[in-house]
């Protein structure tokens, strides 16, 4: 199997408020709202992309799974740094719904619907 991307983890730093990346890059990487990975579910490493609501969520498709603080998540980011194209899927939020977010819009061949 072709390997698309870095494994690391996303922990939570309650200092600054964000979710970061270990493991993955020479030093932890702050993660921002709208960027897209892929996250580990079961065996398999889902395309999703992560937001702030009222706290830390991530969208896979039309399913949202809430971040718990106290938990690190298996992730895997892209070789190239190009994030996946998430901007078509349906029932996400934009970023009117949270000013504070943005959404990449960079196209890849990720095939996502």
């Amino acid at each position: 199997m072709k390997r698309t991307g870095l494994d690391g983890r996303i922990l939570y730093d309650a200092q600054t408020g964000r979710w970061k990346i270990w493991d993955a890059y020479v030093q932890p990487a702050a993660v921002h709202c709208g960027e897209s990975f892929e996250m580990k579910v079961g065996d398999d490493f889902l395309p999703c992309r992560i937001e702030m609501d009222s706290e830390w969520v991530v969208y896979f498709h039309n399913t949202r799974f809430h971040l718990h603080p106290d938990v690190s998540y298996w992730i895997r980011v892209r070789i190239d740094g190009v994030y996946l194209d998430l901007v078509s899927w349906t029932s996400p939020p934009s970023s009117q719904d949270n000013p504070g977010c943005f959404i990449y819009g960079k196209k890849t061949r990720a095939g996502i619907p």
